[in-house]
């Protein structure tokens, strides 16, 4: 039985998430680059790759991914409002948090982390993850792996970055961010903003950006001050 009328349609970064019945007790829901349609109990792919999404409400949800081995354990969660916890567990993940003051957990593997609005607490968890704060005063943290940890926020948030064990890249926004590489080789950028950035162990390198910024690195450029 073919569904060509979504009951949801949900901006999840570059995704477009729709959801159609399976049954009346059931939902299923996929993930577009665009339109289309869907046929019951059919798998559905994102750039070539299966993946199960778990859509909240409006509420306070807590979330979990799936971990289906028929999907090779890679979800698509989506907070919607509310102060949100959301779990990947296993597998590639991508986790938006919508809006709210949310909570990020990447789990195993190669997540994607969108906070969103409000002001969230983002963990990377093991894997190469990729995190981005969005609005609001938000936490980084990159857990273990080689990440590309980057942050957009409003102008006047602050944003506090944390690398943890791998080679990380780390971007800071308009605010007065602090960031810290933590273990191994790492990239820091401050941005705008009176930013307090710190390389940890391994051979760092730090841009401070704009304003007056407090660094402690192997090289550092356009820090006038030292962290501490």
């Amino acid at each position: 039985m073919k569904h060509p009328s979504f009951v949801a349609s949900l901006v999840c970064g570059l995704f477009i998430v729709m959801a159609y019945p399976v049954n009346a007790q059931e939902y299923r829901d996929a993930c577009f680059n665009g339109p289309g349609t869907l046929v019951t109990g059919d798998p559905f792919t994102v750039n070539g790759n299966l993946y199960y999404a778990v859509v909240g409400t409006d509420g306070i949800d807590h979330l979990i991914g799936a971990d289906d081995p028929a999907f090779e354990q890679r979800d698509i969660i989506w907070g919607l409002e509310g102060d949100d916890t959301l779990w990947g567990g296993d597998g590639d993940d991508i986790i938006c948090g919508g809006e709210g003051a949310d909570t990020l957990n990447g789990g195993d593997d190669d997540d994607t982390l969108l906070g969103e609005f409000g002001g969230d607490v983002l963990n990377g968890d093991a894997g190469s993850d990729r995190i981005e704060g969005g609005g609001g005063d938000d936490e980084l943290n990159g857990g273990d792996g080689d990440d590309l940890d980057s942050i957009t926020i409003s102008s006047g948030a602050r944003a506090g970055l944390f690398g943890s064990g791998g080679n990380d890249v780390l971007n800071g926004g308009d605010g007065d961010d602090w960031a810290v590489g933590q273990s191994d080789d790492d990239m820091i950028s401050g941005g705008k903003g009176k930013d307090r950035l710190g390389g940890g162990p391994g051979f760092d390198m730090i841009n401070g950006g704009q304003s007056k910024d407090g660094c402690e690195a192997e090289v550092e450029v356009k820090c006038e001050a030292p962290l501490f």
